[in-house]
């Protein structure tokens, strides 16, 4: 049974308790749906049997067996005896807290992959995809709502691109293809949060700038811990090793290789910003109190000596109020001027 987790964070602008969600938080039906083309054919059509999809993988089209939510556990389990995929795949396959990996079984490539999303209200969400590329099929699997590779299934409704003139392993290559420019949709949204932190750091350090860090922190280790192994899933299916791979489409999956080093990257800048990051807003706080004292200081200094001078003036001397008032409002800015001249204020 997939399991589910949930993590608090307190966010710069999400509202307190603002969850970190890991795995898809909506319970659905499975559905399972058959996309069956080529050149000069398209059908889909929604099976609610799984020996229903025989019709259609033992035809020289490609068929593409999209299966969306993981409820049914007897449905999928089905499905996955029908196509005899291996026991630990099976596992892999609906135990959700995977990490990327790639497995080659000669006659079909077990791919794993995170689908990652991120927003203001619910932060980071990462969903699990799986995709069987076989000979003439492919199965992907959507742990969550479904809408992941929803341009791709228009694309072929269209006949746009060359998707429908190509085999079964440039439909892997478009799959793993949206999940990863994706990540660039990520990358970008918190690479927007980190820029608003800074600018809350010397400004206005307060207690809600440093528990956005915090939340920052737990993102970025996160997006570290989807995207790192990615990159071995990636560099074996470039290298031209995987006998369902055609020579033409590896240049293809070259192109995700390359995009997947450029978003690592960014993520391996993400984490050497954020103790830079807490080591300014420490500086800033220490900043900020050292201001508050210095005026604290400047005011006890100026005080002092009018207290002395009041003090003298009260036991021996009496001054009229006309001549001390203008005595202490002078020595007041005297002691402003000097004050000044040494940039102290």
């Amino acid at each position: 049974m997939p399991r589910l987790f949930r993590r608090r964070s307190k966010a710069i602008g999400l509202p307190p308790g603002t969850p970190v969600y890991v795995g898809e938080q909506r319970p659905r039906k499975t559905v399972i749906n058959i996309i069956d083309y080529n050149e000069d054919s398209f059908q889909e059509k929604e099976i609610g049997d799984v020996a229903e999809c025989s019709d259609f993988t033992d035809r020289p089209t490609v068929t593409w067996i999209k299966v969306e939510g993981f409820n049914n556990l007897e449905m999928l389990k089905k499905l996955c005896e029908k196509y005899a995929l291996h026991p630990l795949v099976v596992e892999d396959i609906l135990n959700t807290t995977q990490r990327p990996k790639i497995e080659d079984f000669g006659e079909y490539v077990f791919i794993l992959l995170k689908m990652l999303n991120f927003s203001d209200e619910k932060g980071l969400m990462v969903e699990q995809i799986s995709i069987i590329l076989s000979q003439n099929y492919v199965i992907s699997f959507e742990e969550g709502h479904g809408e992941t590779f929803t341009p791709i299934l228009e694309r072929i409704q269209v006949g746009k691109g060359i998707i429908q003139k190509m085999k079964s392993d440039y439909l892997a290559f478009s799959l793993l293809d949206v999940v990863v420019k994706n990540y660039f949709k990520v990358i970008e949204k918190v690479e927007n949060r980190i820029e608003f932190l800074e600018d809350n750091l010397v400004e206005n350090p307060t207690t809600e700038t440093l528990q956005g860090i915090q939340t920052l922190k737990e993102q970025v280790t996160l997006l570290r811990k989807w995207i790192s192994p990615l990159r071995e899933v990636t560099s074996r299916l470039e290298r031209g090793r995987i006998s369902l791979i055609n020579q033409p489409i590896l240049v293809y999956f070259h192109d995700v290789y390359e995009n997947v080093i450029q978003i690592a990257e960014a993520v391996d800048t993400f984490r050497d910003k954020i103790p830079v990051m807490l080591d300014i807003f420490f500086s800033s706080i220490s900043y900020h109190l050292n201001e508050v004292i210095k005026i604290l200081t400047i005011i006890a200094t100026i005080f002092i000596p009018l207290s002395i001078l009041t003090s003298i003036f009260g036991l021996t001397i009496y001054l009229p109020p006309l001549i001390s008032i203008p005595i202490i409002i002078a020595l007041i800015i005297l002691m402003m001027l000097y004050f000044r001249r040494k940039k102290w204020l």
